[in-house]
């Protein structure tokens, strides 16, 4: 699942709403511990956004191009 608020609409509580209920749903299906997020580094105010929610990083990922 993906999340993708356009920039015409943020900073009014619609990532937090839609997250907020993806997070109920979840938790009511089934019994987990943990949610686990990959957001690109380089977006900084996806990476705000979840640390908002709760979310902390975990791991770093380091991806190398190859041609």
């Amino acid at each position: 699942m993906d999340a993708y608020v356009t920039p015409t609409f943020r900073g009014r509580g619609i990532f937090t709403s839609l997250h907020s209920r993806a997070e109920e749903y979840l938790l009511r299906a089934e019994p987990i511990k943990l949610i686990r997020i990959t957001v690109l580094s380089n977006n900084a105010e996806a990476v705000h956004a979840y640390k908002k929610a709760g979310y902390e990083p975990e791991e770093l990922i380091m991806v190398k191009k190859v041609v």
